[in-house]
């Protein structure tokens, strides 16, 4: 959803107006409309455009696509929670399947969650914490 929210969102927008019809139209959660809202600033020729460099944050979601993190992640000796939205087209079926691998041999505490997609936090954020609270609970 990132990806497309940077590549795909018409900024900069005329107006604050034609930044929330935009919003309104395109993602229909109230919750995460204002969120995407909130995230816009003035800039100098009166125009709304992202808050933070969306050239670079692309490039370092790519950046972090290739980075060799399972390695890292089976060599770890703590305790390890990932909560994955089960609707995610983020996560490839290649990856389900290591963290799969990782669940049976290490501490990785793997979490499927129904009706949601990648941003698990934002979809059933209820759901989100309460798996936070238990993974810290079982750590004493």
């Amino acid at each position: 959803m990132l990806k497309k929210l940077l590549t795909q969102t018409p900024v900069p927008f005329e107006s604050r107006e034609t930044a929330k019809a935009f919003f309104l139209k395109e993602y229909k959660d109230p919750e995460l409309q204002r969120f995407f809202m909130s995230n816009l600033r003035k800039s100098s020729d009166g125009k709304q455009s992202w808050r933070f460099n969306s050239e670079a944050l692309l490039k370092l979601l790519e950046e972090a696509k290739q980075m060799p993190l399972w390695e890292q992640w089976s060599s770890f000796k703590g305790t390890l929670l990932w909560i994955l939205g089960e609707q995610s087209e983020t996560v490839s079926a290649e990856q389900r399947r290591k963290a799969e691998e990782l669940r049976r041999v290490n501490k990785l505490m793997l979490v499927h969650v129904a009706q949601s997609g990648h941003w698990v936090h934002f979809d059933q954020f209820e759901v989100f914490s309460a798996e936070v609270v238990n993974m810290l609970k079982s750590l004493d």
